[in-house]
């Protein structure tokens, strides 16, 4: 399975915002590969909304399907989009 990734860290600015999920209490979360932050919608991360203060622990990488159920789908893919425009326009402005 492959990580679904969502941006740039808010916090760090290092680390890749990816979305996870908590099987202990059945709900997916957003979370920073580096400096593991956490947050519990995909807004709520890349507007740098506060993270989560009582963090969770064994997440589980979330899938596509998971997205779907917890209805965070068409937000997922447009956050996406728009990371990728910003890469490509930073890629562009090296050359």
């Amino acid at each position: 399975m492959s990580l679904i990734s969502i941006g740039e860290c808010p916090v760090c600015r290092q680390g890749e915002l990816i979305v996870v999920k908590d099987p202990a209490r059945e709900m997916l979360l957003v979370i920073c590969d580096d400096c593991e932050s956490q947050w519990d919608s995909p807004e709520n991360a890349v507007k740098g909304g506060p993270p989560l203060m009582d963090e969770a622990e064994s997440l589980q990488d979330a899938s596509y399907g998971d997205l779907e159920n917890a209805g965070w789908s068409d937000l997922v893919e447009h956050l996406q989009h728009e990371e990728q425009a910003k890469r490509s326009i930073f890629q562009s402005g090296d050359r």
